[in-house]
């Protein structure tokens, strides 16, 4: 079973292009705060509340010089279309083979939807500056977690 990461300890690395083509490598994020958000799948109803809310409070999040990142198994062409739908302004990183999920310790089904889909739990990290979890919650609810996350780093930063 893959262990799940928590507060304090260092996230894993990410190497990975974003739905827009940009190249995300976390070493290049050493010095800033970023968000990984998991989400099970695109256009569900679930992971679309999710993601729209999150379009709702990216402006006050960028403001505090956070970047957030979406992650799902779908493939970057389902997830442009996506962002493209919903007006999505975060990039997303496609992990079909579920490489990121495991390195981040989601396994767990969260809802039938997710088991057809292939997604896993909807989960969030916040990793602070020099690379270390400041927050990892697993499970999260679609309905209010982007107010969560925004009040957190309103807190926190």
């Amino acid at each position: 079973m893959t262990k799940r990461i928590g507060v304090g300890e260092k996230a894993p690395e990410i190497q990975a292009t974003t739905n827009s083509g940009r190249s995300l490598d976390s070493t290049a994020q050493l010095g800033k705060t970023y968000v990984v958000m998991f989400f099970p799948a695109v256009e569900s109803p679930g992971c679309t509340l999710q993601a729209c809310q999150l379009r709702n409070e990216y402006d006050e999040i960028r403001e505090l010089g956070v970047e957030v990142f979406g992650v799902s198994h779908d493939s970057p062409v389902a997830q442009a279309a996506f962002a493209a739908h919903h007006r999505l302004e975060y990039p997303l990183i496609s992990d079909p083979a579920g490489t990121l999920h495991r390195a981040f310790g989601i396994t767990r089904w969260t809802h039938p939807f997710a088991v057809l889909s292939g997604g896993k739990s909807r989960s969030t990290f916040v990793i602070g500056p020099d690379g270390r979890v400041l927050a990892a919650w697993y499970g999260v609810p679609s309905v209010g977690h982007a107010q969560r996350l925004l009040n957190f780093l309103q807190k926190t930063l």
